[in-house]
């Protein structure tokens, strides 16, 4: 028997079947057998994934490094660091690196201007030397394992170990 089968309508599809079988009575065993059999595996046709389009470009998910620093805000030798207090890295002083695609940054004299462009723009936060600072991101031993464009934007003379600015908080 050659049933019609459209896999975009799988209700037109059972129906389209019910018909060619002329199922009217409960009493066709044979037939209502059949019905079930065939209903079973329309709706699974029905429920099979659909195949990606093979020409769709690949999502891209960014994410931010979310393990916290808090410490005083210092300027040594020109390079903007942390001196962390937070018990596991008590006395360390972090450089701060900058995601281009995350912040735009002005420094001027004591005052840092961090604009988060995750926040479309709109967050806005300020710093002083000095101060005491909260900020998410994650810490980084050697510039070798940064990506190339963060390792191009690192201030000259200033060495790690390296603070990746996730978050900021006023």
């Amino acid at each position: 028997m050659n049933v019609p089968f459209a896999a975009q309508n799988c209700c037109a599809a059972v129906r389209s079947f019910f018909h060619h079988l002329r199922v009217t009575q409960p009493g066709q065993s044979m037939r209502v057998w059949a019905v079930i059999i065939a209903t079973s595996y329309v709706m699974t046709a029905c429920n099979t994934a659909s195949v990606p389009n093979s020409t769709a470009s690949p999502q891209v998910a960014a994410t931010r490094w979310t393990a916290l620093l808090t410490g005083k805000l210092v300027k040594i030798d020109g390079c903007l660091r942390v001196i962390a207090d937070t018990p596991s890295g008590l006395g360390t002083s972090y450089l701060l690196v900058w995601p281009p695609e995350q912040h735009r940054v002005a420094i001027e004299n004591d005052t840092i201007r961090i604009i988060d462009l995750w926040e479309g723009g709109e967050k806005e936060v300020v710093w002083r030397i000095g101060q005491t600072v909260r900020l998410g991101g994650g810490e980084v031993t050697s510039s070798e394992n940064l990506d190339e464009r963060v390792r191009q934007n690192l201030p000259a003379n200033c060495p790690g170990p390296y603070w990746i600015v996730g978050d900021v908080d006023d």
